[in-house]
């Protein structure tokens, strides 16, 4: 993907300067997802530089709470939604930033994508698998809930271009390890093996934290 094509025609596309700085979102509008979340943080944010759009936003009773809220904070014109695509790749290499607000997520393949993208990555802690790509080093994981650290970590990367890039190169490198088929392959056979060993054994399966 033209990472510079990409981000000229999104910012084109919603009609924002070329210089906006652009916060993913992706998936379903429902609770599981934080959407509601992903909202609450673009209110913590006061630099009109930063634009928040989500990929995926169909119409639902959540989305129409979202955008009520949207409306009373007086956000639309800084938070954008568009309509779901099976050609993800130009919408993950525009942005700047994705922020993965999920409050249950075993592991999100968006944070993958993104990441592969050379996208730093923002979640929660203790709301999937998120976090282990993130690291302390690929992006930002915010204790559960807390919106107001996410976007603190937002607007210094506004500011300092070199921690984002940096952040981002590593979540890239990170996200083509774990992605490989020949890396995470020998740990699943590796996994299937100690289960049937131990169910022949007649004891318990382990459990996944070995994984």
């Amino acid at each position: 993907t033209d990472r510079e094509a990409a981000r000229i025609e999104l910012r084109a596309r919603l009609r924002l300067p070329s210089d906006a700085f652009l916060v993913g979102g992706c998936g379903t509008m429902e609770w599981r997802k934080g959407a509601d979340w992903w909202a609450q943080l673009a209110a913590q944010i006061t630099d009109e530089r930063i634009h928040f759009v989500w990929l995926g936003g169909q119409k639902n009773a959540f989305s129409r709470q979202v955008e009520f809220d949207l409306k009373k904070l007086n956000l639309e014109k800084r938070v954008h939604f568009l309509p779901p695509t099976a050609h993800t790749a130009p919408f993950f290499a525009a942005l700047d930033a994705f922020a993965l607000t999920s409050r249950e997520d075993p592991f999100p393949l968006v944070a993958l994508e993104a990441a592969a993208q050379l996208v730093p990555v923002l979640c929660f802690d203790r709301a999937g698998g998120a976090s282990e790509l993130v690291g302390e080093n690929a992006g930002f994981v915010a204790p559960y809930g807390d919106v107001a650290a996410m976007a603190r970590a937002l607007e210094t990367w506004r500011r300092e271009e070199t921690l984002r890039l940096s952040l981002g190169e590593t979540a890239a490198r990170k996200a083509r390890a774990m992605g490989e088929v020949s890396v995470g392959a020998p740990r699943i056979v590796a996994l299937l093996e100690r289960t049937a060993s131990q169910f022949a054994r007649g004891a318990q399966p382990p459990s996944r934290r070995g994984v």
